[in-house]
């Protein structure tokens, strides 16, 4: 694939996790909720991702876990 092409469309899919996930801290469930995933496989998914004391994920954090590690 074209590298400024995929680049383009990350960016793309990057943009519509933030509109999905506007709060900065969210909890596992209801980012389940808002990306189509069920709340058992988004905590396997998530399990990485470092939890806020109060079991919230900051939203930089998510976006860049589903975005594979990068963000654009």
């Amino acid at each position: 694939m074209n590298p400024a092409l995929d680049k383009r469309l990350k960016c793309v899919l990057q943009r519509e996790y933030e509109v999905l996930l506007p709060e900065n801290e969210q909890p596992v469930d209801l980012v389940a909720d808002r990306i189509g995933m069920s709340k058992k496989k988004a905590e396997k998914y998530f399990s990485k991702v470092q939890k806020n004391p109060d079991g919230t994920m900051d939203r930089e954090d998510i976006i860049r876990r589903l975005m594979g590690g990068r963000l654009y």
